[in-house]
């Protein structure tokens, strides 16, 4: 694995790089592995992992996922995601929106336990078949990390902050390629994401020649960094700062001791000094307030401090019970709900850091209204007219006998009319 900043947990690709000569039958296999720090624990993933060059007609194709005895172990619960160039691997059965060609896309759980820190876990193995000569990049595209707390009764999920490590595959000539992260991600609120005016560190080591390794080693390294700047070393790994938000197409330009060149360019994401808070709220029994409802739905107010009186955004919960707010400054944050028959509390303190969605359950509580007493209204309805035909049926019935149609005399007038013959 390349180089890695310490005190966060990556997420990487193993091995890196990987060398395949095959070409029209040839299978190569990648890992996806998760070192996971002190302090964090997880029993839930869901990983999308981009690669290029993709399809019948260029180097990769997408073949197979195996995730037999993971991190989860034998027992583990089925993926709920289990999708591959946009087609679902039994046992599932759709893919979710963005998943097609060159995604490979795995979500799996686990019941009843956590997975703490620190363990290097392995998540899942894909392979793919080789089609041409060439090379191919896989990056992460997606990855959730949940975390649901230390009380499995009341799970206070929250998000696990890692760095992604990528890797390549290249069977001719040079191939370049480059990771990069944060230089100081503990440092920076404790969220690995790309920030203005922070150094991001650029690592080219897993550039090589497919074509004569070891013996052609790469020498020179020309950095395009999309901000009128560029840069020219020998060394693999650079820092690097941007000083605005927005998206920055960086290129590397990787040159062999004989001469040999490739070049790649990534798009990298600069992002403002601004969080969100993603929020989902449920009673004390654990049952989503969704929204839609007035007698359901919640409203979740954000206030800049326990004192102030004035909330400065609020929203009601959507359809699967989840607020978001985005777009926050780094800092404390009070939030306090309301709603029908919600017992309004002094609020809860969360806390937002630069670039880096907080993601919190709330539990607040519902004092619902006790069932309505049985309505036998129907009941007695019933019995009353089930009573009334009764009466009638009888006086129909004595009405008949009188007429003399259907009447048969009680055996003593018989006998009294026999005698009298």
């Amino acid at each position: 694995m390349n180089s890695a900043p310490s005190g966060v947990s990556t997420l990487y690709v193993s091995p890196q790089p990987f060398i395949n000569e095959s070409v029209s039958t040839g299978k190569v296999t990648i890992g996806v592995f998760l070192n996971l720090t002190l302090g964090e624990s997880f029993n839930e993933f869901d990983v999308r992992l981009d690669y290029s060059n993709y399809g019948y007609g260029s180097v990769l194709l997408g073949s197979g996922i195996s995730y037999f005895n993971n991190v989860f172990g034998s027992s583990g619960n089925s993926p709920t995601v289990d999708c591959i160039d946009g087609i679902p691997q039994p046992p599932s059965s759709v893919c979710p929106p963005g998943d097609g060609l060159g995604k490979i896309e795995l979500s799996q759980s686990v019941l009843g336990t956590v997975i703490p820190g620190p363990r290097r876990c392995f998540l899942f193995n894909a392979t793919f078949s080789v089609r041409n000569p060439g090379s191919s990049v896989f990056t992460f595209e997606q990855v959730y990390l949940y975390n649901p707390g230390s009380d499995p009764a009341n799970p206070r999920v929250t998000l696990v902050p890692y760095v992604g490590l990528g890797g390549v595959f290249g069977n001719s000539g040079v191939v370049a390629f480059y990771n990069y992260y944060p230089a100081f991600p503990p440092a920076i609120a404790s969220a690995p994401a790309i920030l203005s005016g922070n150094p991001v560190v650029f690592d080219a080591s897993g550039s090589f020649d497919a074509s004569n390794p070891p013996t052609d080693p790469i020498t020179s390294y020309k950095w395009v960094w999309g901000d009128s700047t560029t840069n020219t070393t020998s060394s693999p790994t650079m820092t690097h700062t941007f000083q605005a938000p927005g998206n920055y197409s960086v290129q590397l330009a990787a040159s062999s001791q004989n001469g040999g060149k490739a070049n790649l360019t990534r798009t990298i994401i600069v992002l403002p000094h601004l969080g969100s808070l993603n929020l989902l709220v449920l009673d004390q029994m654990g049952t989503e307030l969704r929204g839609g409802n007035p007698s359901s739905g919640a409203l979740v107010q954000i206030f800049n401090s326990s004192s102030s009186s004035k909330s400065f955004e609020n929203q009601t919960t959507d359809f699967a019970a989840h607020v978001e707010f985005n777009n926050l400054v780094p800092g404390v944050y009070y939030v306090r709900i309301s709603g029908h028959n919600i017992v309004t509390g002094n609020g809860q303190q969360e806390e937002v850091f630069a670039g880096w969605p907080t993601l919190d359950t709330i539990y607040v509580t519902v004092t619902y209204p006790p069932p309505p007493p049985p309505d036998y209204s129907g009941l007695i309805y019933l019995a009353s007219t089930g009573a009334a035909l009764a009466v009638i049926s009888g006086l129909l019935f004595r009405k008949k006998r009188k007429s003399g149609k259907t009447v048969v005399a009680p055996a003593r007038e018989r006998g009294k009319k026999n005698n009298g013959r």
